[in-house]
């Protein structure tokens, strides 16, 4: 039930899919391998490195009367004596966490402050690589002497490299000038 939480990320054809696809996958080989090591490894573990057990002497209620036990046995009294107070308790802390969940922030990706422009320049298909270059220089040169523009850069053909996970760049596509 744990993955089947995770599959929309696992599935989704989106940035955040792009993103957090892999955690599907990793929760969902972490379960089978945990469930694994709990069912077969861990019981094997335990036959062969725990010592066989030996009677107690006092009897088997002997190991009941720990200072311990004793504690624990009071407190699951008292538990089932109120259990309408406690089983009360319990939606109330349920309903708190439901009303708490209202402040958190509904979002996958922080907003972004990256103080940046980018342009895309498009001409009739058919164009030249030589006229996109022209055109993207014309507007590199303007850009340039803005003084708020700290470093212009121009892709001819094809999309920037993927460096910022939001952007979704233009793949290469040779008929295509861009």
């Amino acid at each position: 039930m744990t993955a089947v939480g995770f599959m929309p990320n696992g599935f989704a054809q989106s940035t955040a899919g792009e993103y957090a696809s892999n955690v599907f996958w990793i929760v969902g080989i972490a379960l089978i391998a945990s469930w694994i090591v709990a069912v077969i490894f861990t019981p094997w573990l335990g036959v062969h490195l725990l010592p066989d057990r030996k009677p107690v002497a006092a009897g088997h209620a002997a190991l009941y009367d720990t200072p311990r036990y004793q504690r624990f046995r009071r407190l699951l009294t008292r538990v089932i004596a109120h259990k309408w107070r406690v089983a009360a308790g319990v939606v109330a802390l349920f309903i708190v966490a439901i009303l708490g969940m209202s402040v958190v922030n509904k979002q996958f990706f922080p907003t972004s402050d990256r103080p940046e422009v980018l342009v895309e320049v498009q001409l009739p298909y058919g164009s030249s690589i030589s006229q996109t270059s022209a055109a993207a220089a014309k507007i590199e040169h303007w850009l340039q002497r803005q003084p708020e523009a700290k470093i212009v850069t121009s892709y001819i053909g094809q999309g920037a490299p993927r460096f910022y996970l939001a952007m979704a760049p233009e793949l290469p596509d040779p008929p295509s000038p861009n």
